[in-house]
């Protein structure tokens, strides 16, 4: 492309060249020239965010509001776990996954567009120094506390060394529900994603796949796999939530592009940002929807309506909360 890539950027007064026609390069203070249908094509994905060179999407940075986020997801994993309220704080657990999917997929993207490519070790590098050393501590002292009391499911801690415990969840026998580590599902399935994602995102990035698509096929496989547990009742899938992630990842791959703007003048509408907000207490603080009406559309209701409520109020919140200060 770039023998045949003839580009000229000029002033916004000036005229363009003979048999030329405009591409508009994302509100910059100028335009390109290009002599072809063909080359307008290439420039357009060139000028699709994800270059290095051409994007000036403005950096995520630290968040100090999404600790937030995290410490309410983890509030209502536990309040649910150990005092039954609120009622439906299982779902702390798909705010805690659309989070992750938003925060890894953003960092990767903006990793791209300033360098051109993605270091996947360094990427596993910092995965493994926040995750490892925290599960490898906490399994040292279920260990030593399980010889000392002579209780100790060694299989278990294997599980979670492996993060393979959603595996054994989906596919073991009943017995496997028993031990005290099966709360690791939810940290292997964060890792099995991290591993996988990061390649696949890396194929459309070099694929020069748009934006645009990239989002529509992530949206699809995350609205299969929902519909697939939920609606067509796959148990299998229950400890396999990687439609929370990809739902992270749906709005991460707009957030870091060029149509952040519009994505952004949506969620932070007011009425937009306070529908999000009131949907997602009541998803946590009532029961599920499937208690007060039945079918399998209900079932896949109840997480959709969690994963898309997060998702605004990401958006919504990274832009500053407007209209909430």
């Amino acid at each position: 492309m770039g023998a045949r890539m003839r580009a000229t950027a000029v002033a916004e007064e000036g005229e363009p060249p003979k048999n030329t026609r405009w591409v508009d390069s994302f509100g910059a203070r100028c335009h390109t020239f290009v002599t072809n249908a063909d080359d307008a094509r290439s420039l357009r994905i060139l000028l699709d965010a994800d270059h290095p060179v051409l994007n000036t999407t403005q950096r995520l940075g630290y968040q100090p509001a999404l600790d937030g986020v995290r410490c309410i997801a983890v509030l209502s994993v536990v309040g649910f776990h150990y005092y039954r309220w609120p009622l439906a704080g299982s779902n702390g657990v798909t705010i805690f996954f659309v989070l992750s999917g938003f925060l890894i997929t953003t960092l990767l993207r903006e990793e791209w567009q300033r360098f051109g490519a993605i270091s996947l070790s360094k990427f596993y590098m910092r995965r493994a120094l926040r995750l490892v050393p925290a599960l490898a501590f906490f399994l040292l002292v279920y260990s030593i506390a399980g010889v000392i009391a002579h209780r100790t499911h060694w299989s278990a801690v294997l599980y979670g060394v492996t993060y393979t415990m959603n595996f054994v969840l989906a596919f073991g026998d009943t017995g496997s529900h028993s031990h005290p580590l099966t709360h690791l599902w939810s940290l292997a399935t964060e890792e099995q994603f991290y591993l996988a994602w990061p390649l696949l995102l890396i194929l459309m990035l070099h694929r020069h796949i748009t934006t645009l698509r990239v989002f529509a096929l992530t949206a699809v496989v995350a609205f299969t796999l929902l519909f697939l547990r939920d609606a067509q009742g796959i148990y299998q899938l229950f400890h396999f939530r990687f439609d929370a992630l990809l739902m992270g990842c749906c709005v991460a791959i707009l957030f870091s592009s060029r149509h952040r703007p519009k994505l952004a003048a949506v969620c932070t509408t007011p009425p937009v940002a306070a529908a999000a907000l009131c949907l997602l207490v009541f998803e946590l603080v009532h029961p599920p929807l499937w208690e007060f009406a039945t079918g399998p559309l209900t079932y896949a209701l109840n997480p959709l309506v969690v994963q898309v409520s997060v998702a605004v109020l990401l958006v919504w919140i990274v832009e500053g909360a407007p209209g909430f200060r």
